[in-house]
């Protein structure tokens, strides 16, 4: 049982130089996100290397970064999250297929979900890679409702 829980993009090593500075780009609003038609962020590595862990704390971040509410002079990757966003969490592979996954994510967007902060609901998809393609295409597509990220 570990007892350090990371809280900011810091406490993560992200080995690609260029995916941090995109994940830094779009935390200090220099580089708008959703935009341009990209709603998603999707994380990969090898077994064990917090993508999961980031995966839940990206929502939280881009609350803060997108409201303002963090410090103009701390920099952006050891800004701290002010508020906790919840994505909801879809664990692929184990047995939910993309219509079921799909069916919860438009009801989701037809009511007011316990998920909702602001003008967006946060969505993890964990494991996407055990999904056939035709199942992640499904999960693609409803990425681009409006209210999706």
């Amino acid at each position: 049982m570990s007892l350090f829980a990371p809280s900011c993009l810091d406490d993560f090593l992200i080995n690609n130089s260029t995916e941090r500075e995109v994940l830094e780009l779009i935390l200090s609003r220099q580089l708008p996100f959703p935009f341009n038609g990209k709603s998603g962020i999707l994380l990969h590595g090898t077994y064990g290397t917090g993508k999961s862990t980031l995966g839940f704390l990206l929502p939280s971040l881009l609350e803060t970064a997108y409201a303002g509410n963090y410090p103009q002079t701390s920099p952006i990757g050891q800004m701290q999250v002010v508020e906790d966003a919840i994505p909801e969490i879809f664990r692929c592979g184990g047995g939910l297929s993309s219509t079921a996954i799909v069916k919860q994510i438009t009801m989701c967007n037809s009511r007011n979900p316990f998920h909702h902060y602001g003008q967006t609901d946060y969505f993890l998809f964990d494991e996407v890679d055990k999904l056939t393609v035709s199942a992640q295409q499904s999960l693609k597509s409803v990425m681009d409702l409006k209210r999706c990220q």
